[in-house]
């Protein structure tokens, strides 16, 4: 539909009687009383002033829009045009928008407690991991030896102090099958089969170095299980006895 063009004074009533027509149609009653103050707002900025406003029709109310533009000193031009269609598509954006930042909100709170879940597992996963430092550096620093083995055998680490006992390095050590004596760790095959049958075992042992020199270690071995119940991990810890020893072997001897 062509824009709907007339002409009004500075005071805002028709300049002709076509326009008072056009404008009785367009801007009747209360419609024109409330266009005064956009009026006086044209001719003072000198600029175009949009007027919105509604009228009744069969289908409902249709949506208005007038352009009121000054010219001159004492004249406005007026054009008006219906902007039902264009309302209506405005309502289903708006609505659309709605939608949209909804679900932005619904995602943004389903990525904020998913945030906060992360934050909390890393700040668990963070003691755990510190934990766990803290477990391998008081082992590694102990006087005492350590060794653990899988249930199978298979030698997963020992730590500084039985390192510097039997003058193996770690990478020797690691890997060794304790099953199969005799080895660095476990000297005889009777204590490995004995092992099988109880939980654990304390007494002393005795091997030999890397060097060949003999040394002796009063240890416990433990078998670590898992929830099921299942043997995982044998643990071994021992106090270097050497010299002890040494002094009880050449006290017999000199008792002799």
């Amino acid at each position: 539909i062509p824009d709907i063009i007339f002409e009004i004074k500075k005071d805002g009533s028709p300049l002709t009687e076509a326009d008072a027509v056009t404008m009785q149609k367009l801007w009747p009653g209360e419609i024109a009383e409330k266009s005064k103050p956009l009026i006086e707002k044209a001719f003072e900025s000198d600029s175009l002033v949009k007027y919105e406003f509604t009228l009744p029709s069969a289908d409902g109310d249709r949506f208005y829009e007038s352009r009121i533009i000054s010219f001159g000193e004492d004249t406005a031009l007026v054009t008006t045009r219906d902007v039902s269609e264009f309302k209506k598509q405005e309502a289903v954006a708006t609505g659309q928008l709605h939608q949209l930042e909804d679900m932005v909100k619904e995602r943004t709170g389903e990525l904020q407690k998913l945030n906060k879940s992360l934050i909390y597992e890393i700040d668990k996963r963070s003691m755990v991991e510190t934990e766990i430092k803290l477990f391998v550096d008081v082992i590694e620093q102990s006087p005492q030896c350590v060794v653990i083995f899988e249930k199978n055998g298979i030698v997963k680490y020992a730590n500084k102090a039985f390192t510097e006992i039997s003058g193996f390095s770690k990478s020797e050590l690691t890997g060794i099958n304790v099953t199969r004596t005799p080895n660095p760790i476990i000297p005889e095959d009777s204590l490995v089969k004995h092992l099988k049958g109880i939980k654990s075992w304390t007494g002393e042992i005795y091997n030999t170095k890397k060097t060949g020199e003999l040394y002796f270690l009063n240890v416990t071995i433990s078998k670590i299980k898992n929830s099921e119940g299942k043997t995982t991990y044998v643990v071994v810890t021992g106090e270097d006895i050497s010299d002890r020893k040494r002094d009880e072997i050449e006290l017999d001897r000199m008792k002799t």
